[in-house]
């Protein structure tokens, strides 16, 4: 008889039979019930082999299935929708571009068939047309498909483990933003003037932007931030865990022109900002189009926040500000000389 539980993160099914231990987690009572009778009834057709028959028919899985499965079940509880939209272009790219070669000639292939030199080839395909950083963010992806894939019992092991890639840090961005180039991307979003309330998308993104270079707030952090999270008289945001990219609850310190900006784009709906079903970052990336500032992306403002930070707080300050926990990645925006701190000694 199978054993139905009501769990966090859904209701769990485990199926106890013939020697047989399986479980798995569902969304809903009625799809945990559906399996466990399924694999009961297999389990009874193929007696102590059921366990080898299914684990043959999950190996047959295609890489195309699982990435829909993918798309389905696992993006969808991501933070924000836009994040599953995005993987659902991903996959859709991946599946037809060529320059995605030989994804798309292999979606249709088991994905226990997906070897590493598969993934090399892919890597190199990448790197010829795109940015390191780039090919960093699609490899995440496609890793953590292939780690689902592991999961579900599709493959044994995920064939990134033997290819190397660029350290992930080595793409991280320390990009510095001047103040003019400030004032021309704000002009170039609608011409907005930071004194008044943005009227239009682009005038929304351009006030989110001007706010992360003084918070050292993150895209997704700023995107969705709701009135319960603002406490005015303390002059902190509260962020739980799970609204933060470290997983740690955060606490981020609000300067007075912070406290100005977030006044100015208040609106009535469910969220402080307008701007939760805005593509920021291609908005963004418009607007800089339209500049002569060459590879400013939207997340250069944490960056210049926590480097203008520097010279007003302490590293342990500053780590609390920008959510760190190693002091390691805290140092790096310290650039200070011996000389420059001598004159403190006695």
């Amino acid at each position: 008889m199978a054993r139905l539980e009501k769990r966090k993160a859904g209701w769990l099914a485990r199926v106890r039979k013939k020697g047989i231990d399986q479980a798995r987690t569902f969304d809903t009572k009625k799809e945990a019930a559906l399996w466990a009778s399924s694999l009961e009834r297999k389990i009874d057709e193929y007696g102590k082999n059921a366990e080898e028959v299914m684990r043959h028919q999950l190996h047959r899985k295609t890489l195309r299935e699982t990435f829909v499965r993918y798309v389905d079940e696992v993006s969808p509880r991501k933070k924000g929708r836009e994040t599953a939209l995005r993987e659902n272009q991903r996959f859709q790219q991946m599946a037809t571009n060529q320059n995605h070669s030989p994804l798309p000639d292999l979606m249709d292939k088991p994905i226990s068939s997906i070897k590493s030199f598969h993934i090399a080839e892919w890597k190199m395909s990448r790197l010829s047309s795109v940015k390191e950083s780039s090919v960093a963010r699609e490899k995440n992806f496609l890793c953590n498909v292939f780690t689902m894939a592991r999961e579900w019992g599709y493959i044994e092991k995920s064939p990134f483990a033997n290819v190397k890639f660029a350290d992930d840090r080595s793409a991280s961005r320390d990009r510095r933003v001047s103040e003019e180039e400030i004032q021309q991307v704000l002009f170039a979003l609608d011409h907005w003037e930071d004194q008044k309330a943005p009227e239009t998308p682009a005038q929304t993104v351009a006030l989110l932007w001007k706010l992360c270079i003084e918070t050292a707030m993150r895209q997704q952090e700023v995107k969705y931030l709701v009135a319960s999270e603002i406490d005015f008289d303390n002059r902190v945001i509260n962020l739980s865990a799970e609204r933060t990219k470290e997983k740690k609850k955060k606490t981020l310190a609000l300067s007075s022109e912070a406290v100005r900006l977030l006044l100015l784009g208040k609106t009535e709906g469910d969220y402080w900002f307008s701007s939760s079903k805005l593509n920021v970052s291609s908005i963004f990336s418009i607007a800089v189009r339209k500049t002569l500032i060459d590879d400013l992306e939207f997340r250069d403002s944490r960056h210049e926040a926590l480097t203008r930070l520097s010279e007003k707080l302490t590293p342990f300050e500053l780590a609390k500000q920008a959510g760190h926990t190693d002091m390691n990645r805290t140092l790096k925006y310290f650039r200070k000389t011996a000389k420059d701190f001598s004159c403190k000694l006695a």
